[in-house]
């Protein structure tokens, strides 16, 4: 699962990624980071803005008995 934190950066992101012809790149990485650990009940990814324009903090989370 891919959760969002920081929709207007990520739109910003996308159209740079669409502006240099690397749209397709870009959707490979987020479905991997999507997918990543099977089961979207136990693992999730959050996206933040980071620091460099056209880039991402990611944040791989795993729910426990106690949560995420």
């Amino acid at each position: 699962m891919l959760i969002i934190e920081n929709q207007e950066h990520f739109d910003k992101v996308r159209e740079f990624a669409a502006s240099v012809g690397a749209d397709a790149e870009l959707q490979k990485r987020l479905d991997f980071l999507a997918g990543f650990g099977g089961d979207p009940a136990k693992v999730r990814c959050r996206l933040y803005s980071d620091f460099a324009p056209h880039s991402f903090f990611w944040r791989i989370e795993y729910s426990s008995l106690e949560g995420w």
